[in-house]
C-alpha cells in the first residue's frame, strides 16, 4: 500500500460491539452504517469505501539545504525532516544520487537521518551550483519519497602555483599571493597591509615559498623584463607579513636560491650548482661553476668566493692571475691561492676568507723563495721547477741548526721540521749572488728562539765575518758588524769553522 491509503477501492470492514470500524485491527474512524448494523451484539461483515488518510510521512515535503562548495567528505549537510503518523522509526535511503564529476564516487551519503558529503569534488559551484537527489523514507509498510535540493555556495579558491617544498605558494582569484602551510592560509602583505600579485610590478613574479628556520617564511620573487636573470627573497613573520628583503641576486648568487626553492632561476636547466672540480687534494676543494666563478667546497658546505661587497671572481676577472687552490685556515675560514699569469708570472697571492668565503685580507704578491711555503701549503708547483716546496742542498749541519740553499740559491735555516727562509723585515731574501763580498756559511740556534747566521767575507771583505741575528721565523733583527783578526776566534768556536785560514778553530794556544 503506497502511503497511508493507496486508493478509495472497497475493503472489508468489521463492526465491533461499540459500533467502531476496524481494518486489520487498526482503528481508523467512526462511521454511521445506518441499517447495515442494528444489533450491537452481532458482528457483521460489510463493504464500504474509505477516504484517504490525511497524515503524510514527510511533514515538510521536498527539502532544501545549503553548503559551501568543496566541503570535505562526511561534512553534515542537514538532518532530514520527516515523521511517521504513529511516531514509528523511519529508515532513509537515497534512491537517486548524483556524480557530477563522473569518477564513480557519488556525491552524497546518509548516516541515519543525516545527509552527508561523500565526494567533495562533486560539489563544484562553477559547474553545478544546484544538486537534486531523491530520498525515500520507509516506516514498515509505509513509504514515501521526496526531492532534496542541495544549493552550493561559491567559495573563493586558491590556485596552487608551487607546492614541492616546506610550504605552498598559491594565488587567490584576484591573483594575490598566498602562503599555505598545512591548515594555515596567509596572505602575503607588508606591514601596512599592502598585498601583492604579478601585476604589482612588471619586473617580477612570485615563484615559490619555503618555511624559514625562525618560524616565518621566505618568499621568492623571480625577475622579469628589466630584472630578468635576477631573484629577490622576502622574509616574513609567521603571519606572512614581510619583515625584510634580500636585495636582488644574480649570477652565482642565484645558485643557493635555486637549491633552497628547487627552481631554475638562471635558465641553465640545472637546479643549484654544477661544479667542475679544479683542485681537491687538501683540506678543501676549489671548484668552478658553469659561469666560471670560484667556489669553495668543504664537505657539504658550498660557498662562493667574494669580497665584502658581494663581487665574485673568475679567471676572466684579471688576465694576470687564475685561481689555483684552496685550503682550510686554522681560524675557521679559508686560504685561497691565486697563481700569477702574464705580468705576474712566477708569483702567487693568497686571499684569506671568513667561513662564508668572504675575503678579509690579502697576502701581497709572493715570488722566488717566498713561493716555496705556499707550494707546500697548497701542494702545487708555483715556480715551475717541478718540485713541490723546497729542494734543499745542505751547506752546513754540524751544529744546532742546518744551513741550506734552495734551487734558487736562497739561504734557508732548517731546525727539525721547521724550514725558514732567511730574509729581512721587508721580505727580501739572500743568496751568494746578493753581493760579491760575502757568502753564507753556517747557522746556529741563538737564545730565546732565535738564530745566528754567519757570513764569511769574500773579495773586499776577505778575512772578515759578520753575524745576523734573526727571530724564530728567520727574519733578521740585527747585525754584528764586520769582525776580523782576534774577533774572529769566538765566531770560529761558535760556528765550528776556520774563518782566518790558520787551519784551527778559535784562538791558538
Amino acid at each position: 500500500m503506497k502511503g497511508v491509503n493507496a486508493s478509495s477501492s472497497p475493503v472489508k470492514l468489521y463492526l465491533s460491539q461499540d459500533s467502531r470500524i476496524d481494518i486489520f485491527d487498526r482503528e481508523i474512524g467512526s462511521y454511521n452504517l445506518g441499517r447495515l448494523a442494528t444489533n450491537a451484539a452481532k458482528v457483521k461483515t460489510v463493504s464500504a469505501t474509505l477516504p484517504p488518510l490525511s497524515d503524510p510521512i514527510w511533514s515538510l515535503g521536498n527539502q532544501t539545504y545549503n553548503i559551501a562548495e568543496n566541503s570535505d567528505k562526511e561534512t553534515i549537510i542537514g538532518t532530514l525532516n520527516a515523521t511517521h503518523p504513529e511516531d514509528k522509526p523511519l529508515t532513509f535511503s537515497i534512491i537517486n544520487n548524483v556524480d557530477p564529476d563522473k569518477d564513480g564516487n557519488l556525491a552524497f551519503s546518509l548516516d541515519g537521518d543525516r545527509l552527508l558529503v561523500n565526494d567533495k569534488d562533486d560539489l563544484n559551484y562553477e559547474t553545478n551550483p544546484i544538486l537534486n537527489i531523491t530520498i525515500e523514507a520507509s516506516g514498515g509498510e509505509l513509504t514515501d519519497t521526496a526531492t532534496v535540493t542541495v544549493n552550493l555556495s561559491d567559495v573563493q579558491e586558491l590556485t596552487i602555483i608551487e607546492s614541492e617544498g616546506t610550504a605552498t605558494f598559491a594565488k587567490y582569484s584576484d591573483d594575490s599571493y598566498w602562503i599555505i602551510n598545512g591548515e594555515k592560509e596567509l596572505q602575503l602583505q607588508n606591514r601596512k597591509g599592502k598585498t601583492y600579485s604579478d601585476s604589482t610590478n612588471r619586473n617580477w613574479n612570485g615563484a615559490a615559498v619555503e618555511v624559514d628556520e625562525s618560524g616565518g617564511y621566505r618568499f621568492l620573487l623571480q625577475g622579469q623584463n628589466a630584472r630578468s636573470g635576477q631573484a629577490y627573497v622576502w622574509t616574513t613573520n609567521s603571519e606572512g607579513v614581510i619583515t625584510r628583503g634580500s636585495h636582488w641576486k644574480s649570477k652565482g648568487a642565484l645558485l643557493p636560491l635555486e637549491q633552497e626553492f628547487n627552481i631554475d632561476l638562471n635558465g641553465d636547466e640545472i637546479i643549484g650548482n654544477s661544479f667542475t672540480t679544479i683542485e681537491q687534494e687538501g683540506t678543501a676543494t676549489f671548484a668552478k661553476n658553469l659561469d666560471d666563478t670560484y667556489w669553495i667546497i668543504s664537505g657539504d658546505w658550498e660557498v662562493q668566493l667574494q669580497n665584502r661587497k658581494g663581487k665574485t671572481y673568475s679567471d676572466s676577472i684579471k688576465r694576470n692571475w687564475n685561481g689555483a687552490a684552496v685550503e682550510v685556515d686554522e681560524s675557521g675560514g679559508y686560504r685561497f691561492l691565486l697563481q700569477g699569469q702574464n705580468a705576474k708570472s712566477g708569483k702567487a697571492y693568497v686571499w684569506t676568507t671568513n667561513s662564508e668565503g668572504v675575503i678579509t685580507r690579502g697576502s701581497g704578491w709572493k715570488s722566488k723563495g717566498a713561493l716555496l711555503p705556499l707550494e707546500q701549503e697548497f701542494n702545487i708547483d708555483l715556480n715551475g721547477d717541478e718540485i713541490i716546496g723546497n729542494s734543499f742542498t745542505t751547506i752546513e749541519q754540524e751544529g744546532t741548526a742546518t744551513f741550506a740553499k734552495n734551487l734558487d740559491d736562497t739561504y734557508w735555516i732548517i731546525n727539525g721540521d721547521q724550514q725558514l727562509q732567511l730574509q729581512n723585515r721587508k721580505g727580501r731574501s739572500y743568496t751568494d749572488n746578493t753581493t760579491p763580498n760575502w757568502d753564507g756559511v753556517a747557522v746556529e740556534l741563538g737564545s730565546a728562539d732565535s738564530y745566528r747566521f754567519l757570513l764569511q767575507g769574500q773579495n773586499a771583505r776577505s778575512g772578515q765575518a759578520y753575524v745576523w741575528t734573526t727571530n724564530s721565523e728567520g727574519m733578521i733583527t740585527r747585525g754584528s758588524g764586520w769582525k776580523s783578526q782576534d774577533a774572529l776566534f769566538p765566531l770560529e768556536q761558535e760556528f765550528n769553522i776556520d774563518l782566518n785560514g790558520d787551519g784551527t778553530f778559535g784562538s791558538p794556544l
